[in-house]
């Protein structure tokens, strides 16, 4: 191994023993904070049309995405409702966020078969709202961890494979 790896190394294990001891003087946000910013990185327009016009054998991907109301629905602090369409599947789900013990809760449903709601993201978002009675009550559940180091973890680890590999 010539010096240049040695030294390489060397700077990316004190950086990462550097940074585990900073982020364990790292507390996590309120879960309200989290239940906020994960939602909205749940929002947005997503469309893989370009990379499909270079590979055409890569599905077409579109999706849009917007915070929703729900009408006849008992009101609940705290939670952070998503409406999820997938045009090119004729997927249509809502992505209920909330707090739940020590981490955040996503809750995705969908709708009763009959209820048509395309386009709902493009309507005013005063018109962004979803009949409560049209959500099926069946739902997946997963609890969502905050985790201060996990890009840096990856980052890291990936650098030293390189090094070593010699790349």
């Amino acid at each position: 191994m010539n010096f240049v790896k040695v030294y390489t190394l060397t700077a990316l294990f004190s950086a990462f023993t550097f940074a585990k001891a900073c982020a364990t003087a790292v507390t996590a946000p309120p879960l309200e904070t989290q239940v906020k910013q994960v939602a909205q990185w749940f929002t947005g327009l997503f469309d893989n049309s370009q990379q499909v016009a270079t590979n055409p054998s890569i599905p077409l991907i579109t999706l849009s995405s917007c915070n929703v109301e729900l009408t006849n629905a008992n009101a609940v602090t705290g939670i952070e409702n998503i409406y999820l369409e997938q045009k090119s599947i004729n997927r249509f789900r809502l992505y209920s966020f909330s707090q739940e013990n020590s981490a955040v809760n996503l809750s995705i449903r969908a709708f009763d078969a009959n209820y048509s709601i395309t386009g709902l993201c493009n309507r005013l978002e005063s018109e962004q709202t979803l009949d409560s009675s049209k959500v099926l009550p069946t739902s997946c559940n997963l609890e969502l961890l905050w985790e201060p180091l996990i890009t840096l973890g990856i980052t890291l680890l990936m650098a030293v494979q390189q090094v070593l590999v010699g790349r």
